[in-house]
């Protein structure tokens, strides 16, 4: 059954079984919270330009396949599409600035994300216990949350800019195969505890070359002293 959602009213079609695709109205600035949560048979939803925020919740434990989400989307809220089993890829557009807590987590079969440029903050373990293989976060980004990523057992490549300061308390803890790291960070950016999983065979992380030293004997990333090479 397909569904024109119309007003943002909080749990409008919790736990709704019959519904399977969703258009939304070029006049609608928001999601609202649950407003489609345990949707088990949701498997396409149609975003509008002009659609500003998808609320805490929105899609969480649906059946989505595919989510279209336009440009004009500007936050995307706590818990927006975790455990959606069968989310596989998802873009998200210029004008997403900020990711909520937990907005991904549990999505065990999303192999690809992309980052805009826009992103400014992500949440805490927003991508947590996901299928990501390879993750590029985009310039601008100075922070990974905690547990950003924890427990992302496919995760194999992951990219830092060189705006990043901070790499958060166990924001690739349990990521055993994370075997590449790039970290363009001329500065070595703040490592707290558990950043990365201890022991990782094969690991290389990749810094720029003039900086292979500072990495080396800074706090925290001088644990990994072996496995840092220039680039």
């Amino acid at each position: 059954q397909e569904l024109l959602y119309q007003y943002a009213i909080p749990n409008a079609f919790r736990d709704f079984e019959n519904i399977e695709v969703v258009r939304l109205p070029r006049s609608l600035k928001k999601i609202s919270a649950c407003a489609f949560s345990g949707c088990k048979n949701l498997k396409k939803v149609y975003m509008e330009y002009g659609l500003e925020e998808i609320g805490d919740e929105a899609f969480t434990v649906t059946g989505l396949k595919y989510v279209y989400i336009p440009a004009s989307v500007e936050k995307i809220g706590n818990g927006a599409f975790t455990f959606c089993a069968n989310l596989a890829s998802i873009n998200l557009p210029e004008g997403v600035k900020s990711i909520g807590t937990y907005a991904f987590a549990g999505d065990l079969q999303l192999a690809e994300i992309t980052l805009p440029q826009s992103v400014e903050t992500i949440g805490r373990n927003a991508f947590a216990a996901t299928g990501l293989l390879s993750l590029v976060l985009p310039e601008g980004v100075t922070v990974t949350s905690q547990e950003m990523c924890y427990n992302c057992q496919k995760l194999t490549s992951l990219t830092l800019p060189t705006t990043i300061t901070n790499i958060g308390y166990h924001s690739f803890d349990e990521c055993n195969a994370l075997v590449e790291i790039h970290c363009k960070a001329t500065t070595p950016p703040t490592l707290e505890q558990y950043a990365f999983e201890d022991v990782v065979t094969g690991r290389k992380i990749c810094v720029p070359h003039d900086s292979v030293e500072a990495y080396k004997t800074a706090d925290g990333w001088s644990d990994f002293a072996d496995q840092i090479f220039g680039e």
